[in-house]
């Protein structure tokens, strides 16, 4: 991927529906190729196709070295905030990178292009299902995008998918996948925090939240905010509440 976020679509036309999207040095498997649109598979297995200006192949050596870990920023033409601009950058990026200055890298870009890119490192909790929930939080109040899993815009298996794959934890696209991943709790009373909650309409789940306690969670719903599913608390969604079917645990204690 050669641009900082780009659409991925359901079908090669820009007026089907998004269903994904890539960032900037992510690698995409090439499936099949119509006219100027490529049939690609990502790393979690999802086929969707994007359009030929968005990517260019891969360097002969390409070694990322660095992540990056704000939420958006950019690459600059030189080390510096008032620089120009030569691409958007979101959390999770993987360039080759090394530092020139302090707070300030060279990094390759996958058309073999350099740019500066602004760092500092976030603390983080040492326990994983702490870090979990700090990484969530730091995108409260990101609008709510169909098909989005950047901070840029979020669809909700896309807001889960990017918090645990953002700690090392890989998960499956959408949320009916991931109602199938892990251990099913049966009772909610055995809920803890970094849990998955999943609600559904009629038959299908198509709703995912990420679990502080057994009533509370953090989830993108027109943005991401927190929300209950106890009557008691302000933060109660009476609907959500209404349509909860299960809590997985996808990560061991």
């Amino acid at each position: 991927m050669n641009v900082g976020v780009a659409n991925l679509y359901a079908d090669p036309s820009f007026t089907s529906p998004v269903v994904s999207q890539a960032i900037l040095g992510e690698s995409l498997e090439t499936l099949e190729k119509q006219d100027k649109w490529y049939r690609v598979r990502q790393w979690d297995g999802y086929i969707s196709w994007i359009y030929s200006l968005f990517i260019v192949d891969f360097p002969e050596i390409w070694e990322p070295n660095f992540q990056y870990r704000l939420r958006s920023g950019w690459v600059y033409s030189e080390p510096g905030m008032g620089e120009k601009t030569q691409r958007q950058i979101t959390i999770g990026a993987e360039l080759p990178g090394e530092f020139v200055e302090e707070h300030w890298l060279k990094v390759t870009m996958p058309d073999e292009s350099h740019g500066y890119v602004y760092d500092r490192k976030i603390p983080e909790p040492e326990v994983l299902t702490d870090r979990l929930l700090f990484t969530a939080e730091r995108f409260l109040g990101v609008s709510y995008l169909w098909g989005g899993k950047t901070p840029m815009g979020f669809d909700c298996s896309g807001f889960v998918q990017t918090v645990y794959w953002l700690n090392g934890v890989r998960l499956p696209r959408d949320s009916h996948e991931q109602a199938d991943h892990g251990t099913n709790l049966q009772n909610r009373d055995r809920v803890k925090k970094g849990d998955l909650f999943f609600f559904a309409s009629g038959d299908i789940i198509d709703h995912v939240g990420i679990a502080l306690d057994q009533d509370r969670f953090i989830h993108c719903s027109g943005m991401v905010k927190w929300s209950s599913l106890d009557p008691d608390c302000p933060e109660y969604d009476e609907r959500l509440d209404k349509i909860y079917v299960a809590a997985n645990r996808v990560i061991k204690p």
